[in-house]
């Protein structure tokens, strides 16, 4: 029955991998577009503002699209509902700034805004860290704690040795 198991397991660790690096991938393109994006409107726009031919609103849709660009691709990189809600509300807070709507249209915006503010604050789990001593092991979670780096480390060398297990440097 274990013997059975085993080649789906190893399958189902073979996809994840596999998806994983489609997703780093797919980041590292959308990053890279961001970048000349970012350096063709800095080239092309340079000119343009000291001769009065661009508008602020202007300015304003480029910088907003790129950031929303850049937090869709740290949203695929960090796979946390965290980084989901940050680049739904970079998009909310563009459409706000760029696009002239009328007062219902802002007024729902707002409520949005504070609706995912709240969400953000109070109904997500604190950040952890995920921390293996080898592969056949389960993920011991450490919550992030506003403290100094030292503190941290020995919290975790405290847990490590209550565990009896050795931890791999740096895995956040």
């Amino acid at each position: 029955m274990n013997q059975e198991k085993e080649p789906l397991v190893k399958f189902r660790i073979i996809l994840q991998h596999v998806v994983r690096w489609i997703e780093m991938c797919l980041s590292a393109f959308i990053a890279f577009a961001v970048i000349v994006m970012f350096v063709r409107v800095v080239l092309a726009r340079t000119g343009s503002i000291f001769s009065g031919d661009v508008t602020v609103t202007h300015i304003l849709t480029y910088g907003m699209n790129l950031a929303v660009g850049v937090e869709f691709a740290r949203m695929l990189y960090h796979h946390s509902l965290n980084a989901v809600i940050e680049v739904v509300i970079f998009a909310t807070a563009r459409q706000m700034v760029v696009e002239h709507l009328d007062p219902y249209a802002t007024l729902l915006n707002v409520a949005a805004l504070a609706g995912l503010f709240f969400i953000q604050k109070f109904l997500l789990k604190p950040k952890t860290v995920a921390v293996k001593a080898d592969e056949s092991e389960p993920a011991v979670e450490f919550k992030k704690l506003k403290c100094d780096e030292e503190e941290v480390v020995e919290a975790e060398k405290k847990q490590n040795k209550d565990q009896g297990t050795l931890l791999k440097p740096d895995q956040t």
